[in-house]
């Protein structure tokens, strides 16, 4: 298949998980397209075109630091991360989801909020959007009060009565169409050999029905006793891959955004 010259992967070359990044790049040579490095400064939070970009690049970052540092909405990184900032949170896949999700009971309430009505016994609490302002975790009154008074007033938190959780699965889609999947925990540690259920690839068909975030994007799936439900969504070009299968995601996204006319 021939794609658009100007498709261009731009692809964060300090990544931590340098092995999955030499094998986009060898997939990328073998499709014949163009990738280009680039060292992200971590000090700061805005990224410099780097040289050598064109104005009419088609470009795809790869990497989860572009995420904080491209403006989402200049025209010039209208593909970009295949990120919106305003479609993967939490609340949106609840209100989208709703029935499908892990937690029907969450809620979502800014920090000021919750210090004023903490509640009495461990939730699991998250951020709404999609950030690193505090990790995800089951946390008794004391540390959500610990965890609160360090956040600022207007943040918003999801929190949900703890799930049991047996296995947690990947699902890439692109352009409505799943491309790979891998589960990637069970029993609370990492396993990524595991078989893939029809239940977690009816539900991913399910809710890209329903709704998605953005054309292409990662949903996880957990299993908990006989019920299956949406974690969360995540950015395709920014979640780790596991063992679902690189070639079919690069070239997947590669035809979407650069299939040539």
């Amino acid at each position: 298949m021939m794609y658009d010259p100007r498709l261009l992967w731009l692809i964060q070359k300090n990544h931590d998980d340098r092995r999955a990044v030499l094998e986009i790049q060898d997939i990328l040579d073998d499709l014949d397209v163009r990738w280009m490095e680039f060292d992200i400064d971590f000090k700061s939070r805005s990224l410099p075109i780097p040289d050598g970009i064109r104005a009419e690049d088609i470009i795809i970052c790869h990497g989860p630091s572009f995420i904080p540092r491209v403006d989402h909405s200049d025209p010039f990184w209208a593909v970009g991360c295949v990120f919106d900032p305003t479609s993967f949170r939490w609340s949106q896949f609840q209100v989208h989801w709703t029935d499908l999700m892990l937690s029907t009971d969450g809620a979502v309430a800014t920090t000021q909020q919750l210090r004023t009505c903490l509640p009495t016994k461990p939730v699991f609490v998250r951020p709404d959007s999609d950030s690193k302002q505090f990790d995800g975790a089951v946390r008794s009154p004391h540390e959500l009060a610990e965890l609160l008074a360090l956040l600022p007033d207007d943040i918003d938190v999801v929190s949900a009565l703890p799930v049991e959780i047996e296995a947690e699965y990947r699902v890439f889609i692109i352009g409505s169409e799943i491309v790979a999947a891998s589960q990637y925990r069970k029993n609370g540690s990492a396993a990524f050999d595991g078989f893939i259920p029809n239940q977690v690839i009816d539900l991913a068909i399910e809710a890209d029905t329903r709704w998605r975030p953005k054309e292409a994007y990662v949903l996880d799936i957990a299993k908990s006793g006989s019920h299956y439900g949406i974690i969360e969504a995540n950015c395709i070009t920014a979640a780790r891959y596991y063992n679902g299968n690189p070639r079919a995601i690069v070239t997947g996204l590669s035809r979407l955004y650069g299939s040539k006319c």
